[in-house]
């Protein structure tokens, strides 16, 4: 297999593990807006991780972009525990992000006038551009991802679904709902890196309400029919990417429609063969 081709594959199967991760609690706790929003805050994360690598900075920009989705995640949430509704939150967030959209494009074209085309990966994708600095983030986000709702998973929930029961039960909702805000950062992050801006906000919400539809039996079988569901769609992408010439949010589209019209459909076969 040819380097760049193994490097999107990689990428595509980390990215994917972190959406079908994230996604059913996105669903499960109404955040899709925040979800949305997330990948908005991902393309001014982005652009100031190109504006650092314009710059010279010897920080590898996704490390800078990390950084900088975290901190626009948590901002979020502070304003929330400041007593801003979560919509408005969030869209406080969006505003400071698309402020930083505007500046870093005009203080990149002052540093470098080819700095425009790192927003065009952005909105499609940069899967076959992807190296091993970017292999090394998108396997962080994955294992903090994976970890963080392995071990907290239930007390995110308990805080979306029953914020004043878990005040008294002794819970600090701020502390989960800050982790859950940068999971959800972190993982439009990968997303947004390998397939664009554009199919990263259907990925981050379809297999959620997929899996919801077809998996009904335990949280195990939730995140498994998600996870599953969501790296079918985004390895298939980068196949038929690679072997058609299409850009990989162009592939990701077709992908993505076709297992998950295939997966509502047989949890529809399975309820009416239940019934």
């Amino acid at each position: 297999m040819e380097p760049l081709l193994a490097y999107a594959f990689t990428a595509a199967i980390l990215a994917a593990l972190s959406s079908g991760t994230v996604s059913p609690l996105v669903v499960a706790s109404g955040s899709i807006f925040l979800a949305v929003e997330m990948v908005h805050a991902v393309l001014a994360a982005g652009i100031l991780g190109g504006l650092a690598l314009a710059l010279g900075w010897s920080v590898p920009p996704i490390l800078v972009a990390i950084l900088a989705v975290s901190a626009l995640s948590l901002t979020a949430t502070a304003l929330m525990e400041a007593g801003m509704e979560a919509d408005t939150a969030v869209g406080v967030t969006a505003f400071i992000s698309a402020v930083i959209v505007a500046v870093g494009l005009y203080a990149m074209s002052r540093v470098d006038p080819t700095g425009g085309s790192i927003v065009t990966g952005l909105l499609v994708g940069n899967a076959f551009l992807v190296g091993p600095e970017d292999i090394q983030g998108l396997l962080a986000v994955a294992a903090v991802v994976l970890l963080s709702v392995y071990l907290f998973g239930r007390e995110i929930a308990y805080v979306y679904f029953d914020p004043e029961g878990s005040r008294v039960a002794g819970v600090r909702p701020g502390a989960y709902r800050a982790l859950f805000n940068v999971l959800v950062a972190l993982t439009a992050l990968s997303l947004t890196y390998v397939l664009g801006v554009l199919m990263a906000h259907i990925i981050l919400v379809a297999p959620g309400v997929a899996s919801h539809r077809v998996a009904r039996r335990s949280i195990a079988s939730l995140l498994a029919t998600s996870i599953g569901a969501t790296e079918a769609a985004v390895i298939a992408s980068i196949g038929l990417a690679w072997s058609t010439g299409l850009n990989a949010a162009a592939a990701a589209g077709v992908t993505v429609s076709v297992v998950f019209l295939a997966l509502l459909a047989a949890g529809r076969l399975g309820a009416t063969r239940n019934a």
